[in-house]
């Protein structure tokens, strides 16, 4: 099976729309983009410490831990990769190339087998520790929750590429079939709540 690479301006495009809707949902806007750039200089100091406490409840998660050491990725390059990371959540513009690199981001995390759970929970003690640090929270909930959103298109983008070409199946077939199995999943569901 050959496979074929997408087309680089489809991809563009599509991320950029993903990062468009996701700002939209969560009302990111240029002055929250402002407000953490204000920010940085009083949280960056606190990124050693920051990772080191999402880096700890990661690795204690046995999934978690077993992914990064597949990966062959230590510690230190784990927590300097979170750092530079969280230096574009409070430094970056949240425009084009911003949403296209978390996107890579994300796809890294697709490679290395990170299921969804995972970076849901790695995203949610970022903000564990973060929220604490900065005096108004809401641009840097908005601005997680983007970055997580544009990360997990990642993964929602690469099984639709796979699908599609291992298959040969429309998006659309793709989505009734999900609502099918879907639908299937709630009667388990309700039968085993009875029972």
């Amino acid at each position: 099976m050959s496979v074929h690479p997408p087309d680089p301006e489809e991809v563009r495009q599509r991320v950029e729309n993903a990062a468009r809707l996701s700002a939209s949902y969560v009302g990111l806007t240029g002055e929250d983009v402002e407000a953490l750039h204000r920010e940085a200089p009083r949280v960056e100091p606190h990124f050693p410490q920051v990772v080191a406490r999402v880096t700890d409840s990661l690795l204690g998660d046995p999934e978690a831990r077993r992914v990064v050491e597949s990966s062959g990725l230590s510690r230190e390059r784990a927590e300097k990769l979170f750092e530079d990371w969280l230096r574009y959540v409070f430094r970056g513009d949240y425009g084009a190339s911003h949403a296209l690199m978390v996107f890579r981001i994300g796809l890294a995390h697709v490679r290395a087998g990170v299921d969804e759970r995972l970076m849901i929970c790695n995203m949610g003690a970022f903000a564990r520790e973060l929220l604490p640090l900065v005096e108004d929270s809401m641009p840097l909930m908005k601005a997680l929750i983007w970055n997580l959103s544009v990360m997990i298109f990642s993964y929602e983008y690469v099984k639709d590429l796979v699908f599609r070409e291992a298959t040969g199946i429309s998006g659309g077939l793709v989505d009734r079939l999900i609502k099918l199995y879907t639908e299937k999943l709630y009667q388990t569901l309700r039968v085993a709540s009875q029972g």
